[in-house]
C-alpha cells in the first residue's frame, strides 16, 4: 500500500469503530475500548502494526508525582511506536490529535477522518465520531494546546 492507501485504510477502520464502548485497558471493535487503545488497534487492524499500550492507572494524568515530573504516558507511548509530531498545516488523514484535558499533560488522542472531523473515545459514550474538533470539550477546550502526530513511516 502506498501511503495514501494507508492513510484510508486507517480512517475507514476508525470509522467501523463508531459505537464502540468506553472500557479503560482494551482495545476490542464493538466490545470497548480507551482512547489509546483505540488508537492502537487502528493502526494494527489497518497497517498490521504491532502497538500496544502500557498498563496503567485509570486518570494517570491527574497523579501529582505525574504532573510534577511531567511524566507523559501518552506521548512516549506515541514517541515509542514510531509516531512523530508534526506541524498543524502537515496534518492529514489517519494523523492525531492529542490534547491535555488538565492544562499539563497530554492525555486524549483522537484520529483525525478528515479535518476538522475525528474519531475518539468519550468516557461513557464510547467511540465518537467529532464532526469539528473545535467545538468538542476534549480538543476545544485550548485550541493553541493541540498537538499532532503522525505514523513516522508517513514521513521518510
Amino acid at each position: 500500500m502506498d501511503i495514501s492507501e494507508q492513510r484510508a485504510a486507517v480512517v475507514k477502520e476508525a470509522r467501523e469503530w463508531e459505537g464502540t464502548p468506553y472500557h479503560h485497558g482494551a482495545g476490542l471493535k464493538k466490545i470497548g475500548t480507551s482512547c489509546s487503545w483505540f488508537i492502537a488497534a487502528v493502526f494494527n487492524n489497518a497497517l498490521g502494526a504491532n502497538l500496544t499500550v502500557v498498563e496503567h492507572a485509570e486518570q494517570w494524568y491527574l497523579s501529582d508525582i505525574n504532573i510534577k515530573t511531567k511524566n507523559n504516558l501518552y506521548l512516549n507511548e506515541l514517541q515509542r511506536h514510531g509516531f512523530i509530531e508534526i506541524l498543524e498545516e502537515d496534518r492529514g488523514p489517519g494523523d492525531l490529535l492529542l490534547s491535555r484535558t488538565n492544562n499539563v499533560l497530554y492525555c486524549h488522542g483522537g484520529i483525525i477522518l478528515a479535518w476538522p472531523s475525528v474519531a475518539h473515545t468519550i468516557v461513557g459514550r464510547g467511540v465518537d465520531i467529532c464532526r469539528s474538533a473545535y467545538s468538542s470539550w476534549y480538543f476545544g477546550q485550548d485550541i493553541k494546546s493541540l498537538k499532532f502526530y503522525s505514523w513516522k513511516e508517513w514521513h521518510v
